[in-house]
């Protein structure tokens, strides 16, 4: 596979970021107080954790998002390994001087 390196980037310019995997269905709480400062890196406490701001069912819902995280980013990753595996394209002529 080859890639036209400047057709590669205009085409990443022009991306729109978007979420690939949608969060609508799951709690905010547990989004902002347990997942993503989680993924920040930060330590979260089980005693810190307001038990009536969710439901337990409330979990399972949590679990499905990072299940959809996960399979997204092997998805993306396998993408960049094929990338980072091809080749630039050659020009016609140099492109310099």
């Amino acid at each position: 596979m080859t890639i036209k390196l400047d057709r590669f980037c205009l085409l990443l310019n022009d991306a729109k970021e978007e979420s690939c995997v949608d969060d609508s269905g799951v709690s905010r709480y547990l989004l902002n107080n347990l997942l993503y400062p989680f993924l920040d890196g930060a330590d979260i406490k089980l005693g810190d954790l307001d038990y009536d701001a969710f439901e337990l069912h409330e979990m399972d819902g949590l679990y499905g998002f990072i299940s959809e995280m996960q399979y997204a980013c092997q998805k993306t990753g396998a993408k960049t390994d094929k990338l980072l595996k091809s080749v630039p394209a050659a020009r016609p002529r140099r492109a310099f001087c």
